[in-house]
């Protein structure tokens, strides 16, 4: 009887079959592991794009009180410049209270000009996350369709943008070993200017 059903097939049908959920459960483990790890990659995406745009924010909200704070100062020096009859940078200087001012301009625009730098590379880094978050949520739909897509390619490319920006998103906005004041004559010709 046993002899009957070894030669009827009946066993090479119940192994190919256990081969086969075997290696298909194994397809689906696999393809399982992918998917979790594009839906996590597709988290650490959002959750940088999220403290990159709080830290755009934030820049952009100093930005504009420095800048403000640089009208106040820029109307303080063409006043007392007016009330002085200043003709020169020399003359300008020799005032406590402008040459004081001119200074604080030098500093808050080289501060200004470092922020605008760091609010290009958010934006850029911002851009460059978005198309790989979009990238990957397109992966994982065709993984959980198909279940047979090699990811390694994004998450490569995803872990390395990821390792250029989270240090973005940590310590200081500004290096003060990166800041270059401008010479105060400049500041002061750009004030009695007008720019």
């Amino acid at each position: 009887m046993v002899k009957k059903i070894i030669n009827s097939g009946f066993v090479t049908h119940v192994f190919v079959t256990a081969v086969l959920m075997f290696c298909l459960n194994g397809q689906h483990a696999v393809a399982r592991s992918e998917a979790d790890l594009m839906e996590q990659t597709i988290a650490d995406i959002g959750d940088l794009r999220a403290k990159m745009s709080e830290k755009m924010a934030e820049a952009s909200q100093i930005h504009l009180k420095l800048h403000e704070w640089a009208e106040e100062l820029k109307a303080e020096i063409r006043e007392e410049e007016k009330q002085n009859h200043v003709k020169n940078y020399r003359q300008a200087s020799g005032l406590p209270r402008v040459h004081f001012n001119l200074k604080l301009l030098q500093m808050i625009q080289a501060y200004m000009q470092e922020l605008e730098g760091r609010i290009r590379y958010y934006q850029a880094g911002n851009q460059r996350l978005e198309f790989l978050l979009i990238q990957a949520q397109d992966d994982l739909k065709v993984i959980k369709t198909l279940r047979n897509l090699d990811v390694q390619k994004l998450l490569i490319q995803t872990n390395e943008a990821l390792a250029i920006y989270q240090p973005a998103i940590q310590g200081h906005m500004i290096d003060m070993a990166d800041v270059t004041l401008p010479p105060v004559e400049v500041v002061w010709r750009e004030t009695v200017r007008g720019d």
